[in-house]
């Protein structure tokens, strides 16, 4: 079958801020890491995962929502629309 998506080691950080009084912290988490899949034409993908593990940031990030450090990892085979 002709594949239609294509995400090869798709990572996404989150920078959180911290304001502790005294002092400003800031850290990364990383919600994605080295997610990789293919999806053909006709076939149906489905993404499970616990509450928090970043089932919801993949499907973001491959519809093209918000920054993504690593976003040249997702290829479409021919253009798509996204409708909200």
């Amino acid at each position: 079958m002709a594949e239609l998506l294509r995400v090869d080691g798709l990572v996404k950080n989150f920078e959180l801020r911290a304001n502790t009084g005294i002092r400003k912290t800031k850290r990364t988490v990383q919600a994605v890491s080295d997610v990789s899949f293919t999806v053909g034409r006709g076939e149906t993908l489905g993404i499970v995962g616990e509450s928090g593990s970043g089932k919801t940031t993949v499907g973001r990030c491959v519809m093209g929502f918000g920054t993504d450090e690593r976003f040249n990892c997702v290829r479409w085979s021919r253009p798509h629309q996204v409708v909200v």
